[in-house]
């Protein structure tokens, strides 16, 4: 429907406000019903007429001037529902306050909407919208959590998708792209034709053609669309995502995902302001086979020494830093650090943003609540968040090394390892060793090499220009795994001289590893043709993050499976029927 024409569009809104209040004891057709609003004004007779049909989801205003029809406008359907006021862990579902655009097909408002994900055959579950009104023009559904195909997931996923834009406008969020959630998903991991599970739920810009997506997954032992915090959480990152790019990066120095890092901690602070609870997602927790939350903001997290490469888990070092703010200044805070993300730059560091929130607090709460906050930062290292870690000898450090997916051919590592040559020491063995892929299912060991440049950081630079540009490692030397200093190896091992450490990533899928630094008990040292080749010749083509892509939840226990942790990019890879928007915008989705 829509205004006649323009004048009689501007009649609408001019005469609007004087048809309020107007005549009220609507008839009724069967269950579709009639409002009438009558008033004369300037000697003519206005008439509005209002029409409701719950079984075509229509409602709509149509204007009258003398008995002459000049404009009909749709209006929002209002009902009620069942939701979850935050998870099956806090109480039984309970009737909520839905509104609806007027003549959608489905659970939609305001750019927001909400649909099941049906299986169809193919490699990846379609988005079709289920939920549908009662005769009243309700949506009372009973939860089915462990049903891919129950309409419940989609109201309370709605529910929460509307309620968390409201929370964050108030907050000073105002620029939004059409968002949908996308209840259900699932994904074939192993090709055989039938959807798995996907423990996990991500933000993915540019997922439909003109919407942002946030994939809820239908989890092993729940349905993820049940939690209010992972809904919460998808819902921070896209509204952040329209002010401030915090994606990984890489650069000279290799692998940069601490901008990841800012983002998870965002997500899980505004989410866990919203409920008051430090803890996040404990229901998904359960839905993904874990024990207890998913991440906690109430722990005493440091940087650099907590810092492990795995983003979600580092985001409890920033985010618990802005929660014991919280816990000093009040929830005032809240309106500092969302006007502090709001002035962030590209791809900030931890830093950058610990000044960006100290500034805003300054702003909204005086220099005493800045001195406050600036003393819970310095105390948590964050102004040392950095990605050159002090390590001793014997030393170790167990990280992720981001998979080769993720940036090119080869994938260096998120850290550098600085390492200070005792005195007394003739030999030192350094190894990287695989821990475990974050798929356990993987069964080939990792191909790992690690660089070693002494007096200064390791580089990565671009040679060359064009879709998979080469590039040049400077380095001193290199070695698959493990290698061995002395004083006849080269580089010589020298008391005092100071050792930078860079790990890469060979293999397609991301590993956990631990970077070991040992005195030597056996001499292995480091072949002169590994030594004294150029460490420029022959390389892999330049690490290159690859677009702006998706944001995980991270739903999934540290020890997740296939389908919870490299379901998505698996399917991203192997181009198992994806719609053309998710080539274009894939980046990591999960842990």
């Amino acid at each position: 429907m829509g205004v006649h024409s323009r004048s009689g569009a501007l009649a609408v809104l001019l005469l609007s406000p004087l048809l309020v209040g107007m005549g009220a004891a609507p008839p009724t057709l069967g269950r579709s019903r009639l409002v009438l609003r009558e008033r004369v004004h300037d000697g003519r007779r206005l008439l509005a007429v209002d029409r409701f049909e719950p079984a075509r989801l229509l409602a709509y205003r149509t204007y009258y001037r003398d008995g002459v029809p000049f404009g009909t406008v749709p209006l929002t359907w209002h009902a009620l529902g069942w939701a979850y006021l935050r998870s099956p862990l806090d109480g039984a579902p309970v009737a909520v306050s839905i509104s609806v655009d007027a003549g959608s097909t489905g659970l939609a408002s305001g750019g927001l909407s909400a649909v099941g994900c049906a299986e169809t055959g193919e490699a990846l579950c379609r988005p079709v919208a289920r939920a549908r009104p009662d005769a009243d023009g309700n949506y009372y559904f009973e939860p089915d959590p462990l049903d891919g195909a129950d309409a419940f997931a989609e109201v309370n996923a709605f529910h929460h998708v509307v309620e968390s834009q409201r929370r964050l406008r108030a907050l000073g969020f105002e620029r939004w792209e059409p968002v949908v959630a996308v209840t259900n998903f699932r994904i074939d991991v192993d090709g055989d034709g039938g959807l798995d599970p996907f423990d996990n739920a991500l933000y993915f810009p540019g997922y439909f053609e003109a919407a942002d997506g946030i994939l809820l997954g239908q989890g092993s032992f729940g349905d993820l669309a049940y939690d209010a915090d992972v809904v919460r959480h998808e819902m921070v990152h896209a509204a952040v995502a329209r002010y401030v790019d915090l994606s990984a990066r890489t650069d000279e120095q290799g692998f940069d995902g601490l901008p990841v890092m800012l983002a998870e901690a965002y997500a899980d602070y505004f989410a866990a302001t919203f409920s008051g609870d430090p803890a996040i997602g404990a229901y998904a927790g359960a839905a993904t086979g874990g024990v207890g939350p998913l991440r906690r903001l109430d722990t005493e997290k440091r940087c650099p020494q907590d810092l492990s490469g795995q983003a979600h888990a580092d985001s409890e070092i920033f985010s618990g830093a802005l929660w014991e703010i919280r816990e000093v200044l009040g929830p005032q805070v809240d309106l500092a650090v969302a006007a502090a993300v709001r002035a962030l730059p590209e791809q900030p560091s931890p830093g950058e943003a610990a000044d960006a929130t100290l500034e805003a607090i300054e702003v909204e709460m005086g220099t005493q609540a800045r001195a406050q906050a600036a003393e819970v930062f310095e105390r948590r290292g964050i102004g040392e968040c950095k990605r050159l870690l002090p390590l001793g000898v014997p030393g170790d450090h167990v990280a992720l090394l981001p998979a080769t997916f993720q940036v090119g051919r080869m994938s260096p590592g998120p850290f550098q390892y600085v390492l200070k040559v005792p005195a007394g020491i003739d030999a030192l063995s350094i190894t990287v060793e695989p821990m475990e892929p974050v798929d356990p299912t993987e069964p080939a060991p990792p191909l790992a090499r690690l660089h070693l440049r002494v007096g200064k950081p390791v580089r990565y630079r671009t040679k060359g220009w064009g879709r998979e540009p080469a590039y040049e490692v400077v380095a001193d030397t290199w070695a698959e795994g493990s290698l061995t200093l002395d004083a006849e190896s080269w580089p010589p091992l020298m008391p005092g001289s100071v050792l930078y450490l860079s790990p890469a990533n060979l293999d397609g899928v991301p590993w956990r590893y631990r970077v070991r630094v040992r005195v030597a008990t056996e001499k292995v040292v480091v072949t002169a043709a590994a030594a004294d080749r150029d460490p420029g010749i022959d390389q892999p083509p330049a690490p290159q993050v690859r677009g702006a892509g998706a944001m995980g939840c991270a739903t999934a226990p540290e020890q997740a499976g296939a389908s919870s942790l490299l379901g998505l990019w698996l399917w991203l890879l192997a181009g198992l029927g994806r719609p053309a928007a998710v080539g274009r915008r894939m980046r990591s989705a999960a842990r």
